[in-house]
């Protein structure tokens, strides 16, 4: 073998190393690489079921506030329901005693009047507490 030949052999197994070192450098940063986007995805995911996890938990708590809501409804509807229905009955006793005043005199004018004046003043006060109650509602 000649010096040339010495040479260029040399050289071929010098850049056939370097070859070698750089494929084995470039395969570590591409395990490297496939790594990071493993452990990216698995950081995307967890974050996407946390939020999901939020968003289940947020139309839960709204349910119930809705639920909430509609037991207050249903329990005021009932209550002004009452109330009303408690004024309408006072409402007719004192149309009762007002038509039998009409056609009553002397004493028994003057206790009816005086019945029909209590049975008003009951009525007024029975009126502002469910206005009062109303409003507290609002």
């Amino acid at each position: 073998m000649t010096s040339t030949e010495d040479e260029s052999t040399k050289q071929k197994k010098s850049t056939r190393e370097y070859a070698e070192k750089a494929k084995a450098q470039i395969d570590e940063w591409a395990s490297q690489i496939e790594k990071l986007q493993e452990k990216g995805e698995k950081a995307t995911e967890k974050v996407k079921k946390d939020y999901e996890k939020q968003i289940k938990e947020l139309e839960t708590k709204i349910r119930k506030l809705e639920d909430t809501a509609d037991r207050a409804i249903e329990k005021a509807r009932v209550d002004y329901t009452r109330h009303i229905k408690e004024l309408e009955d006072k409402r007719e006793e004192l149309d009762k005693e007002a038509e039998k005043l009409k056609g009553a005199s002397g004493a028994a004018w003057e206790e009816l009047r005086s019945g029909l004046e209590a049975s008003m003043k009951e009525m007024k006060i029975s009126l502002e507490k469910a206005k009062k109650a109303f409003d507290e509602r609002r």
